[in-house]
């Protein structure tokens, strides 16, 4: 096994985050006791293997190992940050999530598909190589290390947050809690006209465009059209128990700009809620 410019950037009671190119075949069935191994793979590729089967990891692939998972890897001219989390980092993460009492498990050799050109990932791994460089030129660098703790787990988090659902077996089981609470959200903010999908998003600490499919998946609504369904409801109880307030009126009180703006989402939820 060689190691080229292998480099430890930060190493802690819970993580530990190491980057760098590896090339050669590591033969000896291994696992990482209490803590998951979750690799970003930038360059070259990896072969993973796992009691019968075997995976090939690319470029842009995120390769997760459970911590008590026997394996061996053959790496070959490899670029990549190694990232070792303890089962209580992640358990925390999932609390955040409004998730408790489960561990995440992740198919041995699976290569996760993150669409990096697409996803605020590809900053955070640019981020963390170019530290990475930096770490190299100034290696006391209080500043440099102190950003660079600040990147893993900022980093970590973006990772799990879509690796742990694309690993389970039932992504809606898995985000109902955390996209009830974006509902719940929305119910006590739909007046709001400032509300817009980035703000939605943002509340729940996703991707936009992982957000967008989980909230589907558990809705069966974009979450937009969840806010304009909120507006509509609330409109129409409104225009029977005030029935004082002008159309207008009903329309800015619930987030509507104008009359037609409420007319037409009237119209859309009405087909939607057809038979």
């Amino acid at each position: 096994m060689k190691f080229d410019a292998q480099v430890d950037l930060l190493v802690e009671e819970d993580i530990v985050v190491a980057i760098g190119r590896k090339d050669g075949f590591i033969d000896h069935p291994h696992d990482h006791a209490d803590h998951y191994q979750i690799e970003i793979l930038l360059e070259g590729s990896s072969i993973d293997l796992a009691r019968s089967s075997s995976k090939t990891i690319t470029p842009y692939q995120v390769n997760a190992i459970d911590p008590s998972a026997a394996h061996r890897t053959n790496y070959q001219k490899t670029d990549s940050i190694f990232f070792f989390a303890s089962r209580n980092l992640v358990a925390q993460h999932l609390r955040r999530q409004g998730i408790r009492n489960t561990q995440p498990s992740f198919n041995p050799g699976q290569g996760y598909d993150f669409n990096f050109s697409q996803s605020v990932l590809k900053s955070q791994v640019q981020t963390m190589w170019a530290l990475h460089h930096a770490l190299k030129q100034t290696p006391d660098d209080a500043l440099v290390r102190g950003l660079i703790k600040e990147s893993a787990y900022s980093t970590l988090n973006v990772v799990l947050s879509q690796l742990i659902p694309a690993s389970a077996a039932q992504t809606r089981d898995y985000h109902e809690p955390l996209i009830r609470r974006v509902c719940d959200w929305l119910q006590d903010n739909y007046a709001d006209e400032t509300v817009s999908f980035d703000a939605i998003a943002e509340r729940a600490n996703l991707s936009r465009f992982h957000f967008a499919r989980v909230f589907r998946k558990v809705t069966g609504q974009s979450p937009l059209g969840y806010l304009q369904t909120v507006r509509v409801q609330r409109a129409r109880e409104l225009a029977k128990s005030k029935k004082h307030l002008s159309k207008l009126e009903i329309a800015l009180s619930v987030g509507f700009q104008s009359t037609k703006q409420l007319k037409y989402h009237d119209r859309v939820v009405g087909r939607a809620n057809r038979p």
